[in-house]
């Protein structure tokens, strides 16, 4: 299709970071383009973990080319992603510092405070990538408020344009304007539409050509560039498979991040131990049993004060409903014990709300795990089977979370019951102390008018 693509071998730094691999299946094509097209400015609106954005600037810096890239984003997350950590921003700001800092600037601001920055003058940004807040209106709003700033025969990338649910409009406003510009739509990973800000016969760069003038067949593209995606996707998993780690994150006060963690790597196949040290939470510990699609069970959690020694809470096998699964876990039904089925790379445990006394700087989490590796054959099953998966998993928490909701209520009642029964005994001791101060304003009533009685008798015999 196209001559000594970069795509053949490029291997990212960055995949699936924070358990987000959204953007992974198009880090591929990422390179290809910036290895073709050889932009002098490029601006990511949306940046989150920054694998899309580290990928692009993977590309520039192992073509040699000369070229400011930005990546602007507040890192606190919107109405779609939730409310990210501050870890999350400290973690991309190392790693664009570590690899990228000569060329590579990051902007926390909301994107419209970066349209006045005078880093972009209009028409002078030659690849710009939307994957902000994905309402219609915001994506809308964003595609019309920096259009201005893409030069002519620049490139615009707009992700999840395949994502139909909830209030994403991505796909609605990928159907309006992909009617406009010269466009390309791929439709794995979410989905990503490539849009040349020119007329189609205007365009001179043999890949942007084969892309938007119908000389190659869109479906020959698109499967290659999926085939590529699995490339990477399967040499992601052979990797984990060699190298499976437990990890436990203890959460402070903007959530779980990996400076608050602990890992350890452990072999497939046989029960191993795990001990660690973390900080003391401020919410639930959660255990990341294993990094890859595996079967696991867990057994023997035990949290403990390494100062004083004591156990703050130990699982018990006739409770293990204690723990909730949650990520790519879903739970196994085995009564007393704690397996999980994973689908992906992400399995979460998370232990029950802890005590910890006061003084206590660190908490020590030891417990034992036993992990059951698939074949890459597996692997595939379960791609194919996957949504069905994180349904189930979404219906299970559910579940999950109307038994707590239940078991509240229920608790709840009881409360009120109590309450209502106390109230009943006060009302009736409050009723009895009623009769009681009747009875004695009568007999003081009748004394008054017995004494009355008797005076006038004596002043009538005076």
């Amino acid at each position: 299709m196209f001559p000594d693509l970069t795509s053949t071998r490029f291997q990212p730094r960055r995949y699936c970071p924070g358990g987000v691999g959204n953007w992974s299946g198009h880090l591929p094509f990422a390179a290809d383009l910036i290895a073709c097209t050889k932009p002098s400015l490029v601006v990511e609106l949306g940046t989150h973990y920054g694998e899309s954005y580290f990928g692009f600037c993977q590309a520039i810096q192992q073509q040699e080319i000369s070229c400011r890239a930005f990546a602007v984003d507040t890192w606190k997350g919107d109405s779609q992603t939730g409310l990210y950590s501050s870890a999350v921003f400290a973690e991309v700001s190392a790693h664009n510092a570590e690899h990228y800092g000569s060329f590579s600037t990051l902007l926390p601001m909301s994107f419209d405070e970066a349209l006045s920055c005078t880093h972009f003058a209009d028409g002078t940004i030659d690849l710009l990538h939307l994957d902000g807040c994905h309402t219609y209106d915001a994506i809308k709003h964003d595609f019309e408020g920096w259009l201005p700033k893409v030069a002519a025969g620049g490139i615009i990338l707009i992700h999840d344009i395949s994502v139909q649910r909830d209030n994403f409009g991505a796909p609605r406003f990928w159907e309006e304007v992909s009617a406009r510009f010269p466009s390309f739509a791929f439709h794995h990973s979410c989905g990503l539409g490539v849009i040349a800000n020119s007329e189609a016969e205007q365009l001179e760069n043999p890949f942007l050509t084969a892309l938007f003038g119908g000389k190659c067949n869109p479906r020959v593209i698109r499967d290659y560039y999926v085939l590529c995606a699995e490339r990477l996707h399967y040499a992601f998993l052979v990797q984990a498979e060699r190298n499976p780690t437990c990890q436990v994150f203890s959460p402070d006060a903007t959530g779980y991040s990996e400076e608050r963690s602990a890992s350890l790597a452990v072999s497939p196949g046989a029960w191993a131990d795990v001990e660690v040290d973390v900080p003391v939470p401020s919410g639930r510990l959660r255990l990341d049993p294993v990094n890859c699609v595996s079967a696991v069970e867990v057994s023997e959690i035990v949290v403990e004060s390494p100062s004083a020694g004591n156990v703050l809470w130990s699982l018990d096998p006739g409770h293990s409903d204690q723990v909730l699964c949650a990520g790519t876990a879903i739970r196994m039904p085995e009564d007393g014990k704690v397996i999980i089925l994973s689908y992906g790379d992400d399995p979460q445990v998370y232990l029950p709300q802890l005590e910890i006394p006061d003084g206590d700087g660190s908490i020590r989490v030891r417990f034992s795990v036993r992990i059951d590796r698939f074949s890459l054959r597996i692997h595939r099953d379960f791609r194919i089977v996957e949504p069905l998966l994180v349904r189930y998993s979404k219906a299970c928490s559910a579940a999950s979370n109307l038994e707590v909701a239940h078991a509240r209520a229920q608790s709840d009642l009881a409360r009120l019951r109590a309450d209502y029964n106390a109230c009943a005994q006060f009302r009736q001791e409050a009723e009895a102390e009623v009769v009681r101060m009747r009875s004695m304003l009568n007999a003081v009533s009748q004394r008054s008018a017995s004494d009355a009685g008797h005076s006038r008798e004596d002043e009538a015999i005076s």
